[in-house]
């Protein structure tokens, strides 16, 4: 579809016309817009965010003029040329050749989606196994609104005991090679059909979370605090169930960040470890 400037005008004028140039472009494999001016390239953009809501838009540019249309997409990326800066400094991403789109759709954003989603997904269920073993203690204490962790320990969770893994994961981890990535173009449809993010996925992880965080209460409750006692015949603190409790929180949230790590390295493996070694140090303080 080749469409000019001129004729542009005529059409945003009318929405229903507007809509109409949509919906054929949608059937063309490319829609050329010519003799446009900056505003109108705004406009296309525009036109196709308020017509399709659930797609995403990227406008790529060179120069000045291209500035209100990069601003106007959800993606924005400048190329950095002989027209100035403007383009590049108006843009999220900016690079010098425009063949280097391709490795920034294909890998750094297919890539990008797929870490961030695990990550968010992650942080779901690290607090679902963190809090819901409070909430099912309150069945056991009568909803004395008693706590069962060490409140010093508590705090520390998501400081020392539970962050650095997950984010070395959000930054470095490859699913697969970035040649392989190119090529094999299949692959990028994993975002475009919400393959690793959706509500499956959600309550997936959230059910996974509360059952674990139920197993946890009801073994450290009832297979501790009721079962062993001291050679005093008193029976087990409830402390220390919490203190039980809360390392079995600090284990699964850094072995499930192995279970979805796809390039193992010395460093994500030592950051893991030293997790958990700074929370037992921590615990015999």
């Amino acid at each position: 579809l080749v469409i000019s400037g001129e004729a542009l005008i005529h059409a945003m004028k009318n929405q229903s016309v507007a809509g109409l140039i949509v919906d054929i472009g949608e059937q063309c494999k490319a829609v050329v817009a010519c003799r446009v001016s900056p505003k109108q390239k705004q406009e296309v953009v525009t036109l196709v965010r308020e017509q399709r809501p659930e797609a995403n838009t990227l406008a790529i540019g060179d120069g000045a003029n291209d500035v209100n249309m990069i601003i106007a997409a959800h993606v924005g990326v400048g190329i950095k040329g002989v027209e100035g800066q403007q383009a590049s400094r108006a843009a999220d991403y900016a690079f010098g050749e425009f063949k280097h789109l391709r490795r920034l759709i294909l890998v750094h954003g297919r890539e990008s989606y797929r870490r961030n989603t695990t990550l968010i997904l992650y942080n779901f269920y690290k607090n679902m196994v963190l809090v819901l073993p409070q909430f099912w203690f309150g069945f056991i204490n009568a909803f004395s609104a008693q706590v069962i962790y060490d409140q010093i320990i508590f705090q520390f969770f998501n400081v020392f005991h539970a962050s650095l893994p997950i984010v070395l994961f959000a930054i470095f981890d490859e699913e697969a090679p970035p040649d392989q990535l190119i090529t094999d173009v299949r692959s990028y449809e994993a975002g475009q059909n919400d393959k690793y993010f959706n509500l499956w996925h959600y309550w997936q992880q959230v059910g996974i979370g509360g059952f674990q965080a139920f197993v946890i209460t009801v073994l450290c409750y009832y297979g501790l605090e009721l079962s062993f006692t001291y050679n005093n015949g008193f029976v087990t603190q409830y402390w220390v169930s919490g203190l039980v409790a809360f390392t079995a929180c600090v284990l699964l949230t850094n072995f499930k960040v192995l279970l979805f790590t796809n390039s193992f390295n010395f460093l994500n493996q030592t950051v893991i470890f030293l997790s958990i070694v700074v929370y037992l140090s921590l615990i015999h303080i």
